[in-house]
């Protein structure tokens, strides 16, 4: 009783295709999803239209990353004055927002874990990366959709709003909902 692809999207990045958050990971089967590459295109193509993107970051034999996100969200967040330094201090080389991603996607391929500058491209508060990064991941002062340093409270209020977003999200994906009408709808209440 698997979900499709559709859903799975649906599922984890509700928040992304809702326009609360700027992009999400998603970590993908190729057993599960034998075709995965070429619906990822397909969700490309859909999504365009909306703004939103989704992109294979990196691939080994099982599994795949996808990130999905928000194109002008993602390329605000990456060339803000403080994370375009940090982005700089570690490593990166200024460029467009596909720069980014390839530049990205080479760290990911070529380190044994994941490059803690990517909750600069998942839209985390910078404060909770470079946290994350001095306390090698520990001393934290809450953990959700990710470790909390910095603003406690504001990360509670998102993580509740993320919360409800993907109840509400899965609960349309599973009764037949696509990503289309997901978008749609939050395009409705703004």
């Amino acid at each position: 009783n698997q979900m499709s692809l559709e859903q799975l999207v649906i599922c984890h990045c509700a928040p992304v295709l809702r326009g609360m958050k700027v992009s999400n990971l998603l970590s993908c089967s190729y057993e599960e999803y034998p075709f995965l590459e070429k619906e990822m295109e397909v969700f490309s193509r859909r999504m365009r239209s909306f703004g939103l993107e989704c992109s294979i970051l990196c691939r080994c034999k099982r599994f795949a990353l996808v990130l999905v996100y928000d194109l002008k969200k993602l390329d605000i967040q990456l060339t803000s004055l403080e994370n375009s330094e940090y982005l700089a201090d570690s490593g990166y080389s200024a460029g467009s927002l596909q720069s980014m991603l390839v530049q990205l996607s080479r760290r990911l391929s070529s380190c044994s874990g994941f490059p803690h500058e990517i909750g600069v491209f998942l839209g985390y508060p910078l404060a909770d990366v470079v946290g994350f990064t001095e306390n090698c991941g520990k001393n934290f002062k809450y953990s959700g959709y990710w470790k909390v340093y910095g603003d406690l409270e504001t990360a509670k209020a998102m993580f509740r709003s993320y919360d409800l977003c993907r109840k509400e999200c899965t609960l349309l994906a599973m009764n037949g909902g696509t990503l289309e009408e997901i978008i749609a709808c939050s395009e409705k209440k703004s």
